[in-house]
């Protein structure tokens, strides 16, 4: 896993790392030298720069690669410097390296390098209508765009931006931040790498999960086990209409192909008809209904629930009157993994005291609107402090929170993953029943074994269902592709983690 932090910590660790006796100066010239090295700089680069600490790391890189072969110049915003950013500028000058001073008549498209070195990780805010035309320039020039840390414009702990660089590499230095996954990040950022330049982290941090993290969860099972070794999963969803029933089949048959060893629908009686048409692999329990929503049936719900490792509750479930009881009863007797999605998070959100007294392990699954109704927070406060806001809930509820996005964010409230995995296609009807399945069918098999660490458990599910995404629109299309064609990439997924274990 990759360390990923704030702007705030990195900010900290920078000056720790000064107070101990590396110089400013110095780390600029590392920060320079290593993007340098990152990136082929063949042919004419223009390298446009700011008036900060990022305009410096610009003329580093220029004194690095300005040499017979490979010509370089510098566009200046202003001519302000930062102190060590003056210092490099004028070893750039003694070294007899072009500058300009950028007045907006500029045509980058003669380059075939762009560096942008504008803004740094600490920019917030909307450029000025002068940056913003800059941007513009850079973008549309269709020269090889490199940003320098960030892609200017955007805000380096939650990647949003109005105005932003759109790179194809960004290369962050020291250590990865939060902005560099979330919000617009991914729009903004064509491929990224990070280059340390030898400065410890000083604080918190959170984690970027890879396939090689999961080694555990896709080792080969052995011959001499059964499907109970593999746990019982459970879905309990549906209501009197049809899309109840396919919200229901899809979560199942996800749980399945996620490799638990049984999975049972739990569903109004009024759904069965509808349901014996979408499932195969899975079993059926149905609860009794008043017109096609759940009752509250104690003695039935026990049933339903018996020997299950694992319940997600909430897909097509719509709004009836008992979700709530069903709900508490459920999360209070019973000691397995509960995630709750959709319509359960309604319910949720209508009575949190449900969690205070718990004996499930829960796991909510909301995205931002849902997170705000959770909380009573505005999707726009939440989606400015995403990481934040999910580690509050679950700290405050003793949950793991996943929070979908771009980029989903995992967190217990002590420790938080960031799953980087999925993608544009998967921005249709159906996508969160697919995860809810997923995370069952994990979570049973969590939870018969007796050996993963749950929040781990919950990531892999989550980035499995990001790379079978990712898989289902290279073959589909961003435009095409269905939830039901992420279920059929599961299996790639699976392989995909294994083959990185091997």
């Amino acid at each position: 896993m990759k360390q990923v932090v704030s702007t705030a910590v990195m900010r900290r660790s920078d000056n720790e790392e000064i107070e101990n006796g590396v110089s400013a100066r110095t780390l600029m010239f590392r920060a320079g030298k290593a993007v340098a090295a990152a990136h082929d700089f063949n042919g004419k680069t223009a390298i446009i720069c700011g008036t900060g600490n990022n305009a410096g790391d610009g003329f580093v890189i220029a004194h690095e690669i300005h040499d017979g072969t490979r010509q370089c110049v510098l566009f200046l915003l202003k001519e302000k410097f930062s102190d060590c950013g003056a210092y490099y500028f004028d070893l750039c000058r003694k070294k007899g390296i072009e500058y300009r001073l950028i007045d907006g008549t500029e045509d980058f498209s003669e380059f075939d390098t762009v560096v942008d070195c504008i803004f740094g990780t600490g920019y917030k805010g909307v450029p000025d209508e002068f940056t913003s035309k800059i941007i513009d320039k850079i973008n549309a020039s269709g020269a090889f765009v490199l940003s320098v840390d960030i892609n200017s414009g955007l805000n380096g702990d939650n990647g949003l931006g109005e105005k932003f660089v759109i790179s194809d590499l960004t290369v962050s230095v020291g250590t990865y931040k939060s902005g560099h996954f979330l919000g617009k990040a991914k729009d903004a950022i064509k491929r990224h790498i990070n280059v340390d330049i030898g400065i410890p982290i000083r604080g918190e941090y959170y984690r970027l999960v890879e396939k090689e993290d999961f080694e555990e969860f896709v080792l080969p099972r052995k011959n001499f086990s059964h499907k109970g070794d593999y746990g019982f999963a459970a879905v309990m969803g549906g209501c009197e209409n049809y899309c109840g029933a396919i919200k229901l089949a899809a979560s199942s048959l996800a749980a399945i192909t996620a490799g638990c060893g049984v999975s049972r629908i739990i569903a109004p009686r009024t759904l069965l008809p509808a349901l014996t048409k979408e499932i195969k692999e899975s079993t059926l329990f149905s609860m009794e209904d008043v017109r096609g929503k759940m009752r509250f049936r104690k003695k039935t719900l026990k049933n339903a629930l018996d020997k299950v490792s694992a319940l997600a509750v909430g897909m097509g479930w719509g709004r009836g009157k008992n979700n709530k009881a069903i709900l508490k009863f459920i999360v209070e007797n019973y000691d397995v993994p509960v995630i709750i999605d959709a319509d359960g998070l309604n319910a949720l959100s209508e009575d949190k005291c449900i969690l205070r007294y718990k004996k499930a392990q829960v796991i909510i699954t909301p995205h931002v609107g849902e997170m705000a109704r959770l909380t009573g927070k505005t999707t726009k406060e939440i989606i400015d402090e995403p990481i934040k806001t999910a580690k509050e809930f679950a700290e405050e509820y003793n949950v793991i929170v996943v929070l979908k996005g771009a980029s989903t964010i995992v967190t217990d409230g002590k420790e938080t993953y960031i799953v980087n995995r999925g993608c544009a296609g998967m921005a249709t009807a159906g996508s969160g029943d697919v995860l809810s399945g997923i995370l069952v069918g994990i979570a049973a098999q969590y939870k018969a074994q007796n050996k993963y660490n749950l929040l781990l458990s919950v990531a892999y599910a989550t980035f499995i269902n990001g790379i079978a995404g990712e898989m289902a629109q290279k073959e589909k299309t961003d435009v095409c592709m269905t939830s039901a064609d992420t279920v059929t990439k599961i299996p790639d997924a699976v392989i995909y983690c294994r083959d990185a274990s091997r």
